[in-house]
């Protein structure tokens, strides 16, 4: 298959490629169906050992739908959704252990609402809000011990207000304030 613009073509031929390409590169294994040149349908591959790699579904050339990630050995490490080709709905990633890594929620290709973390033990590592694809309102991270390692503030994707840091044993280490992006001396201080 060789790609012109947009579309693709099998060697040799002038006309776009209708039906199912298979590939097979170091052990692995891909199948793609494509439809007047483009990506159309399932898009699946394989490990080595037979275990599915990945999965994914194209409208016309544009990713649509579900598409899944996995590891070598079966575990689901990633899951999101797309529309129009751009990440849409929710996405979900996990740790090798099967631990929950991180979820958040995707608009039009951009972080919209809330996205939480964990550490591969499952303790919760962090957690905040996007709006439109920007930080927005408070942000917190923990250390793996579960004593808290920062809390900052966002006002679409400038820092507004407290940040805060503190080390391993739960004593302050940085303490700052800011007001549209800006460093200040503190809410009262009348600075702009």
């Amino acid at each position: 298959m060789t790609g012109k613009g947009d579309l693709f073509f099998r060697q040799g031929e002038k006309e776009p490629f209708t039906g199912i390409a298979v590939s097979g590169v170091r052990g692995k294994k891909t199948e793609v169906e494509f439809w007047q040149g483009k990506m159309h349908g399932s898009y699946r591959s394989w490990f080595e050992n037979g275990r599915m790699e990945g999965e994914a579904h194209y409208d016309e050339g544009v990713r649509e739908g579900r598409a899944r990630l996995w590891n070598e050995k079966g575990q689901l490490l990633k899951e999101t959704r797309f529309r129009k080709g751009l990440a849409d709905g929710p996405a979900t990633e996990w740790y090798p252990n099967g631990n929950m890594e991180r979820r958040t929620s995707w608009r039009a290709g951009k972080r919209q609402g809330q996205v939480e973390t964990w550490f591969a033990s499952g303790k919760r590592k962090g957690i905040g809000t996007y709006e439109q694809g920007e930080r927005n309102g408070t942000f917190v991270v923990w250390w793996e011990s579960g004593k808290k390692r920062q809390e900052t503030n966002y006002k679409m994707g400038e820092p507004n207000g407290w940040w805060v840091e503190w080390r391993e044993n739960g004593d302050e280490s940085k303490k700052a304030y800011f007001r549209n992006g800006r460093a200040s001396r503190g809410p009262d201080s009348g600075e702009p």
